[in-house]
């Protein structure tokens, strides 16, 4: 019997259609089952060797002494882990925030003023918030001086009327707070922008009269322009950070003790809490990673940057203030390797 060509091209093509339908739903099934075969994350058998990735890290100018704690973190990853990180230079906090919300970097610095401005949509990230944006702990309590050159004569903010001051390294999350402060205490300052290089040179060459930079303390930079012009801090007043502080409320205020310097006395300054922001889809072993990487070597970090060793970790992190929720590795990392209780503000919604 002879069937018409017609009749047999159809029939050729219904099979060969059958056969592919056939082999997508075997691919598909084949994937399904190797999502549904990956188990969930189980701290109590966690090894830190066993965590691996290459990753980049937004970290901060190279000219901060902060550098070097990053520095060491990549290090110590090197030398415990099968991660391989990559610390980007940066020209401060808000340029770190910007790289990891851009998703050219993974892990960024975050102090808990950027972090917020950035989850919220404010500041410099107006109209664009970073709701992806997860903190896993904080690593300090920083000062965030205003720093002038003794032969200004310069005691209080008032005496900058008019003079020449940088308001932070450019790029950095107090350059732009440090105009607001400055605009909301009605003083008037001429304004000498850069690079925190540039700032430091511009001291020394009696170009600008100082210059804010937030760190730990003694902080390189400012040593640098000690050695060449001795410095003081301008103390602040009760009022003035109470002002400063409704335009900047998730800073707080502490008292940098006499002789941080060599003849420079008390004085009060308004604080921030540098931390380390990631990526909510970074995956949850490599954060518990991570966490455990900083705190187990928190005394070698302290060595290449020695305000690291002064705080505990877990309590400056888990700030019932804060808005801005941990990474689910965070938290587990909390809750199981430290037993401690995490609030509920910090659970992040892929948790509830």
């Amino acid at each position: 019997m002879r069937f018409p060509r017609k009749k047999i091209q159809l029939f050729i093509f219904i099979t060969f259609l059958a056969v592919i339908l056939a082999a997508c739903g075997e691919e598909n099934a084949g994937t399904d089952n190797q999502s549904n075969s990956i188990e969930p994350f189980d701290p109590s058998t966690f090894e830190l060797s066993d965590v691996s990735g290459s990753f980049n890290y937004a970290a901060t100018s190279p000219s901060s002494g902060a550098f070097a704690f990053y520095a060491q973190i990549a290090a110590l990853a090197e030398e415990h882990t099968n991660m391989d990180i990559t610390v980007m230079e940066t020209s401060g906090g808000t340029d770190s925030m910007k790289l990891l919300s851009q998703g050219q970097a993974d892990f960024s610095l975050a102090n808990n003023d950027t972090a917020n401005s950035a989850y919220h949509g404010l500041e410099e990230f107006e109209g664009d918030p970073f709701e992806d944006l997860r903190m896993m702990y904080a690593w300090s309590v920083l000062s965030i001086p205003f720093y002038v050159t003794k032969e200004s004569g310069v005691k209080t903010l008032e005496d900058l009327e008019g003079k020449t001051y940088g308001p932070g390294q450019r790029g950095s999350s107090f350059a732009k707070r440090a105009k607001q402060w400055m605009e909301v205490l009605d003083i008037n300052v001429n304004w000498y922008e850069g690079s925190l290089d540039d700032q430091v040179s511009a001291v020394k060459n009696r170009k600008s009269i100082g210059f804010i930079k937030a760190g730990g303390m003694p902080d390189a930079a400012i040593l640098d322009v000690h050695s060449t012009l001795p410095v003081d801090i301008i103390s602040l007043s009760d009022e003035q950070i109470d002002i400063m502080q409704e335009v900047t409320p998730h800073l707080g205020e502490i008292t940098i003790p006499a002789g941080a310097y060599e003849g420079v006395g008390e004085a009060k300054s308004l604080s921030t809490k540098p931390g380390e922001g990631v990526h909510k889809d970074i995956p949850v072993e490599v954060v518990y990673g991570m966490m455990k990487l900083v705190f187990d070597y928190q005394d070698e970090l302290a060595e290449a940057y020695p305000t690291v060793g002064k705080f505990d970790l877990a309590e400056i992190s888990l700030d019932e203030n804060s808005s801005v929720p941990l990474h689910e590795g965070a938290v587990l990392f909390y809750q199981e390797e430290l037993g401690l209780e995490v609030p509920d503000n910090l659970i992040p919604p892929e948790m509830k």
